[in-house]
């Protein structure tokens, strides 16, 4: 099964839904990195992505939603990858 890059853009995403979607997305992705841009939380979202296996954070605090777009893009190394919302759970 092919690996996927997935990036993650979030600030203050620290919400129950938040386990939900990190949860559907290793059960239903083969995640090769979970590329997360933060937009300088402060609620423990950061904390709470770390918990989860192949994260890399990065940060874009006093950027826009489409700079920190471009820093995950720019960090992707697999063919293919996902941009996946922090309020978004995957179907099976």
């Amino acid at each position: 099964m092919m690996k996927v890059d997935v990036v993650l853009l979030t600030k203050n995403s620290n919400k129950p839904v938040l386990r939900l979607v990190l949860e559907s997305l290793y059960k239903n992705v083969n995640v090769n990195r979970l590329i997360v841009v933060d937009g300088g939380s402060t609620d423990g979202t950061v904390e709470l992505l770390s918990k989860y296996p192949r994260v890399e954070i990065h940060y874009d605090a006093n950027g826009t939603r489409a700079t920190s777009r471009e820093i995950g893009i720019k960090c992707v190394e697999t063919e293919w990858f996902l941009f996946l919302d922090s309020d978004v759970v995957l179907c099976k």
